[in-house]
């Protein structure tokens, strides 16, 4: 970490972002964004501010990736709370 960074919580990231601290939480847990680059008292969590403006500048809207970069097609299951599958790349 560069001397001087701007460090953002879990709710600094949402508002920047314009989603709820829940919706963030959910993109950290799949895999959907940058993980954060400290955790502190092990709820904490602390993005580099530069880390989450580039990915959020590459995400595109509605962008159902992971954050490797991969975009992929997903399929929705009856049940809501069961993970959704990839099944494979978006043309």
């Amino acid at each position: 970490m560069a001397s001087g960074s701007e460090l953002w919580t879990t709710t600094e990231v949402a508002n920047y972002l314009g989603v709820k601290p829940g919706t963030v939480s959910a993109y950290r847990h799949r895999g959907q964004m940058p993980p954060p680059l400290q955790t502190l008292r092990e709820r904490t969590h602390l993005w580099e501010a530069r880390t989450i403006r580039e990915w959020n500048a590459r995400r595109g809207v509605g962008a159902n990736s992971a954050y490797n970069g991969e975009s992929r097609e997903v399929t929705a299951r009856a049940d809501p709370h069961e993970w959704l599958e990839p099944v494979g790349p978006v043309p």
